[in-house]
């Protein structure tokens, strides 16, 4: 991230599914708000039918926003 930020870059993009499921708690990790970085994460894939129904979609977020360290 350091490369990445002198470069000028400060947009993560980011999803639960990248590196086995650990992307969201690495970025976390990485202590993105300390460094000023602006993420973008998704919901999980639908994997079955009815994955996209508002609970899930609830679900996720928390989930990711949990993952994240933020609100």
């Amino acid at each position: 991230l350091d490369v990445f930020q002198s470069r000028g870059y400060n947009e993560v993009d980011t999803a639960r599914v990248y590196v086995g499921k650990q992307q969201e708690a690495f970025t976390r990790e990485a202590k993105w708000k300390e460094r000023g970085l602006t993420l973008a994460t998704k919901i999980q894939y639908p994997s079955e039918p009815g994955s996209h129904a508002a609970d899930k979609v609830a679900e996720s977020l928390e989930t990711s926003l949990k993952e994240l360290g933020t609100d």
